[in-house]
């Protein structure tokens, strides 16, 4: 190759292409590639670059290969020619590629996923900004630790229809549940779907691992999904989102009293307005009007049609006093503050409730004190 570019060491050109020694290849190589992706070049000098890449990125040597590959991950520079080339090479060079390339396409990726090749999989899954198209056909490869990747990472924004089928797909996965409930958007539907099938597996779990009833097994996992579900901050979800979460709750059975007395306690009192409209078979908006703006007989009524006893009402016309005397108070306080002040009256009230429900405002309050709060 006898062109040259003045922007374009001619040295380590030559030491690139004809040096005996891999290693003095690889490092011209590395310094050869930064100029290139650097250098702003006429197309003259871009069309001898490229034809530099091509030559090297044929090497023999893995060494040169390699860094070649790393040292142009990012760039938008690399001939099409070349890339496709490397990122069907073997994996310690054609994995920082598929991983970091801001070039690759979705056909590319697809073509990636086809070789079926653990490592390569995996690079695609860690990739930042994927379609959804290309989601599903890593959810769908059966490749858990891949499927741990997408689900741990924020920049991949997951519909509806992918977050459901990682969850039905991989729901033995811990690692995968958890990544899940830990990432700042999920549709709720989601959310609920996680939890229930989260409490589940630890009744099932206690049934076969600790040869417990089927019925004391189905009641820890039932109180660990109410735990969760009342615990979560309703009061951030949308209108749509919230009648969408109670929904999909009460459509599977799952939407109990014990919830929405936790949730009460907690002051999410959005949450305990659907939730008993949607018990009691009223609107949302009487529901309010009776809760708030009437005497106790409605709230009875109200908690009667939503399948409360006597005590359990009884608990929520105090929480819904305490609520409202905080709420007229005026004070400025942050949702973890509002919650301790509620706790901490609700566990001083006279009248007794269930130990589990003592215990879950205990074990709430003691979180909330380790916050600072």
């Amino acid at each position: 190759m006898n062109d040259s570019c003045p922007k374009i060491s001619g040295k380590d050109a030559k030491i690139a292409l004809r040096d005996a020694d891999p290693e003095k290849r690889a490092y011209a190589t590395m310094r050869l590639a930064q100029d290139i992706n650097q250098a702003d070049l006429s197309a003259a000098d871009r069309a001898y670059a490229n034809r530099l890449l091509d030559v090297i990125s044929k090497d023999v040597s893995e060494l040169v290969r390699r860094a070649l590959a790393v040292t142009l991950k990012n760039s938008t520079f690399l001939p099409r020619a070349v890339l496709s080339r490397l990122i069907t090479d073997i994996e310690s060079i054609a994995v920082p590629l598929i991983e970091h390339s801001p070039i690759l396409t979705d056909n590319d990726l697809r073509l990636v996923l086809k070789s079926g090749l653990a490592g390569k999989v995996r690079a695609v899954a860690a990739r930042q900004n994927l379609s959804n198209k290309i989601i599903l056909t890593l959810i769908n490869a059966g490749d858990a630790v891949a499927v741990r990747h997408i689900a741990a990472n924020d920049t991949v924004l997951l519909s509806e229809d992918a977050a459901q089928a990682m969850v039905e797909m991989y729901n033995e996965d811990d690692i995968i549940r958890a990544a899940l409930m830990r990432r700042a958007a999920l549709p709720f539907s989601v959310v609920e779907k996680l939890v229930s099938t989260s409490s589940d597996h630890i009744a099932e779990r206690l049934e076969t691992g600790y040869a417990l009833s089927v019925e004391h097994s189905q009641a820890i996992g039932d109180q660990t999904y109410d735990r969760t579900m009342a615990s979560l901050p309703t009061e951030h979800f949308s209108e749509k989102n919230l009648k969408d979460f109670i929904v999909s709750m009460h459509t599977q059975g799952r939407l109990r009293p014990e919830i929405i007395m936790r949730a009460m306690g907690l002051g999410q009192i959005a949450l305990v307005h659907y939730g008993l409209a949607t018990l009691a078979g009223l609107s949302v908006r009487k529901v309010v009007l009776m809760l708030h703006d009437t005497g106790p007989f409605a709230l009875r009524g109200v908690c009667s049609r939503a399948g409360f006893d006597t005590e359990q009402t009884t608990f929520m016309q105090s929480a819904i006093n305490i609520y409202t005397d905080l709420e007229r108070l005026g004070e400025k306080l942050t949702e973890a503050e509002f919650q301790c002040r509620m706790i901490e009256r609700i566990l001083t009230l006279p009248n007794g409730f269930d130990v589990r429900e003592t215990d879950y405002f205990l074990n709430i309050l003691d979180g909330l004190s380790d916050e600072g709060y």
